[in-house]
């Protein structure tokens, strides 16, 4: 695991875990991006902006003050061999196959999953994931986004 991230205890405790149960399984994680402070985010934000303009960058979770990288629950995740590392062919590894049938048993749901964008407002991302505890089986179980299955608006 890549240890110079950084989580909330309780999601980074459920993320090693997780990691441990995969390498069990023949199946090794990276930790590609946790916890992000203002600057960093604000930081990122205007280089997705000034390479690809404010859509773009509204449409991946990176609006400083709105991503939840800021409250240490969120996770991006890859392969170790960082093949497809933040891109949706990601969802073709081992890696996010062994994530979509486990990851929910950590407390953790896909995130911004295919066909969910008019709930989150975000792009799918199959590498995005975020830490929700013991809900996360039901979550996963209910088909919905966080947004429906809280009912947020």
């Amino acid at each position: 695991m890549n240890n110079t991230q950084l989580l909330r205890p309780e999601a980074a405790s459920a993320l090693e875990k997780m990691f441990a149960a995969a390498e069990k399984d023949g199946v090794s994680l990276y930790f590609v991006s946790g916890y992000r402070s203002y600057e960093d985010q604000l930081s990122l934000y205007n280089y997705y902006v000034d390479q690809y303009g404010s859509d773009f960058a509204d449409s991946i979770d990176c609006f400083p003050g709105a991503s939840e990288h800021q409250i240490g629950l969120s996770v991006d995740l890859g392969a170790s061999s960082r093949a497809c590392e933040l891109d949706n062919c990601f969802q073709t590894t081992d890696a996010y196959a062994w994530l979509a049938k486990h990851a929910r048993e950590y407390g953790y749901i896909l995130r911004y999953p295919q066909g969910g964008e008019s709930s989150t407002g975000i792009s799918y991302s199959p590498w995005a994931f975020r830490y929700v505890g013991d809900e996360a089986v039901k979550i996963s179980q209910s088909g919905k986004t966080l947004e429906e299955y809280f009912d947020l608006k």
